[in-house]
């Protein structure tokens, strides 16, 4: 295998450690990437040298003890411009003791064994250790696994899910990162046990399903996973597609039971930006979404603004003949000058703060996926948006040339200015007037005139 190379305050540390007598080795995710040829974000380090022999060694540095019961030190070095983090954790070598709520050792015991301690962790592509000493430590053959573009639990993946349930929906999202497959008996266990993912918080599934749709490049043409049997070769009758698995994983945690088209959803994810509540809001399209991701913990922010997304994009859709007939489509496509299109746009601007409308946008292009002249009016109606934001369009009170202070000169009083100035912006945004004070002015004129001749007698 090629030499890793480490950030120079990687090999400080590791250095430090090594001539102070202990074994010291860059571990999990960092190995991993490296070895996949991707930039490590953080750079971890396990030891034999115990907590407080990392404290005294490093007494000289910027020493946080962030986890002490775990083994884990925190040094803080100067910022290097070749590696993202300054803060690197240096964590003692442990084994683990029985695991009572599918999610925490009764207890850690500090051990000098680098091959028990990688013996603890998930997946063999996580249980690789190098350093420029011993050169690589793969007894797991994560090697291997990442050729063969497979997602491998370390040693039985029933004791694994058994430890940690929260395991089994981490195979799912490493599996999307990086496009690989599922070992079989990973899979088979992942099944057996995903009933104990009711035993994990919502906020750690949460936290995993953030991840996933964060990373992840959903891909509509590569849709399905293929498990491995035994001797490497893949099992077709294991076939599964991996964000059905997803949902029935999450499914299984809200004790709920939904039958959705992952093809629909899968072509939706596709489409979709990386944005978590647009993901969140296609693949729980549902009247209850915000019970359903209040349930899951996900932020108030989250939750707002996916149960707008969804409400919004079903009302672009039904409000399409609005913005959407064919004369208008033709025109803007013809010109960009439809008035029709930028006041619908503008309304949009207008209405909805709590997300961004391509959210929107996004999520209405994958409820028509079929629909290909709604996708090209969606399409239209997306450029339109982006257009009124660039070109600093009216589309708030708070952009008029005219404001409250001004009507109360003009004799307005009490609810007759917000009534007034609503009126003026929707009069802009249609084009009706120009956002000139003075032509505001006589606008009002004319709104005074007009109810006054809706007055009955």
């Amino acid at each position: 295998m090629e030499r890793i190379n480490l950030p120079m305050q990687v090999e400080f540390l590791l250095n430090r450690l090594q001539e102070a007598g202990f074994e010291a080795y860059v571990v999990g995710g960092c190995v991993r990437d490296s070895i996949m040829g991707l930039t490590p974000h953080d750079w971890d380090i396990c030891t034999s040298a115990l907590p407080e022999q990392v404290i005294e060694i490093f007494k000289d540095q910027n020493v946080v003890p962030t986890g002490l019961k775990h083994g884990t030190v925190t040094v803080i070095l100067e910022q290097s411009p070749i590696c993202e983090s300054n803060s690197f954790e240096i964590t003692t070598y442990r084994v683990e003791g029985d695991y009572q709520d599918n999610r925490h050792p009764e207890y850690l015991e500090f051990v000098s064994d680098l091959s028990l301690d990688l013996m603890r962790r998930d997946f063999t592509i996580n249980a690789m250790a190098y350093n420029y000493k011993d050169g690589l430590i793969d007894l797991y053959g994560g090697v291997d696994d990442i050729k063969d573009r497979v997602i491998k639990c370390v040693g039985n993946p029933d004791d694994r899910f058994q430890e940690d349930a929260l395991r089994i929906i981490r195979t799912i999202r490493f599996a999307l990162r990086f496009g690989f497959d599922i070992d079989l008996d990973t899979y088979n266990s992942m099944q057996k046990y995903k009933h104990l993912l009711k035993n994990i918080s919502a906020e750690r599934i949460s936290s995993e399903l953030t991840k996933i749709f964060e990373t992840t490049e959903f891909n509509y043409d590569v849709k399905k996973f293929f498990s491995f049997d035994g001797d490497g070769s893949r099992d077709i009758q294991a076939e599964s597609p991996i964000v059905e698995c997803l949902l029935d994983l999450v499914d299984t945690f809200l004790n709920r039971n939904v039958e959705r088209e992952t093809d629909f959803i899968m072509s939706g994810l596709a489409e979709a930006d990386k944005d978590l509540s647009t993901c969140l809001t296609i693949i729980f399209d549902d009247d209850n979404i915000e019970d359903i991701l209040k349930t899951l913990r996900f932020s108030n922010d989250v939750v707002e603004a996916s149960v707008k997304i969804r409400e919004y994009g079903y009302k672009i859709l039904t409000e399409s003949n609005e913005w959407a007939r064919s004369y208008i489509i033709k025109q803007y496509a013809q010109s960009h000058d439809s008035v029709e299109l930028r006041y619908y746009a503008r309304k949009l601007l207008n209405q909805v703060s709590c997300c961004p409308i391509e959210s929107i946008i996004s999520f209405a292009k994958s409820l028509c996926k079929d629909n290909e002249y709604m996708e090209i009016a969606l399409k239209v109606l997306e450029s339109q948006v982006c257009d009124c934001r660039n070109n600093n369009e009216v589309y708030k009170i708070s952009y008029l040339a005219i404001n409250g202070n001004d009507l109360l000169e003009l004799g307005y009083k009490g609810k007759e200015i917000g009534i007034a100035l609503n009126r003026l912006l929707d009069m802009v945004m249609k084009e009706e007037v120009m956002n000139i004070k003075a032509d505001l002015i006589t606008a009002l004129e004319t709104i005074k005139e007009d109810e006054n001749d809706e007055v009955v007698t």
